[in-house]
């Protein structure tokens, strides 16, 4: 995947992931991967956390401001 792929990837994983209605296997085939460990990996090599902890962080922050 190019550099301009990625970044897109990781940008629409990241709206994705905080929208919370899909599962981490569908945001990973919308972002073009085709199997869940791949972009898991890849998510965490972007952001240092796994695509859960970044959901279940983002969910945290959000409910406080509430």
């Amino acid at each position: 995947m190019k550099f301009k792929q990625k970044e897109h990837s990781l940008q629409l994983a990241l709206r994705l992931l905080q929208q919370g209605d899909l599962t981490v296997n569908d945001i990973a085939m919308r972002c073009g991967y085709q199997d869940i460990a791949s972009f898991r990996a890849a998510f965490k090599r972007w952001t240092g956390m796994l695509p859960t902890q970044h959901r279940a962080s983002y969910l945290s922050i959000s409910a406080d401001q509430m």
